[in-house]
């Protein structure tokens, strides 16, 4: 079975017609009119939780016209109790230093989600590559950070605003110089199936 991953190069807060074909996309799962999403937002403080699944939940149901039943997923743990319901786990962006501990927490990650839809915005989408480099400069930036490499593929995010292009290039291009590097501007996103 196949996973259909889509990567989304953050801001998904902006009105846009890519925004609303990537929360169309995300609860694409053929032959169902409910769909259930585990929304994970581990990359955001948790005392913002509340408002932000309810921001995201209306992004996604104005843009479907599917029944779609939004969770937020607490844990690593809560996750593998949950994850055989849904059909959807999207990790929304946010702060590296908040969602990187968990990536070792994942023992199975890609096999539970054979046949089921992964998004992932911005911190998410850094999450399933190989390696990236952080977009703001208030973050770790400089250094290539590693992913959980269930895609094969290093990747930039925030393209379209990054002031540092070349150097975050040639960090990746030197941490794995055969893996193709993918940069998504803000707003956008691509769908890869494997």
């Amino acid at each position: 079975m196949h996973t259909k991953y889509l990567l989304h190069g953050g801001n998904t807060s902006i009105k846009t017609k890519s925004n609303s074909r990537f929360f169309k996309e995300m609860v694409d799962v053929p032959g169902k009119k409910h769909v259930k999403l585990l929304l994970c937002l581990w990359a955001v403080e948790k005392k913002f939780w509340d408002v932000k699944k309810e921001s995201y939940r209306k992004k996604i149901i104005e843009n479907t016209d599917k029944n779609v039943e939004v969770e937020v997923v607490e844990d690593v743990d809560d996750f593998n109790a949950k994850i055989d319901q849904f059909d959807v786990f999207y990790v929304v962006g946010g702060d590296a230093k908040l969602i990187e501990p968990y990536y070792h927490k994942f023992t199975n990650l890609e096999k539970q989600l054979e046949g089921k839809i992964y998004a992932g915005g911005s911190m998410g989408a850094f999450m399933v590559c190989s390696h990236y480099v952080l977009s703001f400069d208030y973050q770790d930036n400089q250094n290539v950070h590693k992913g959980m490499g269930l895609l094969d593929i290093n990747l930039l995010c925030h393209w379209d605003i990054e002031k540092r292009r070349e150097l975050k290039i040639n960090l990746l291009k030197n941490i794995s110089p055969d893996l193709p590097i993918l940069t998504l501007d803000e707003g956008e996103f691509v769908r890869i199936v494997r």
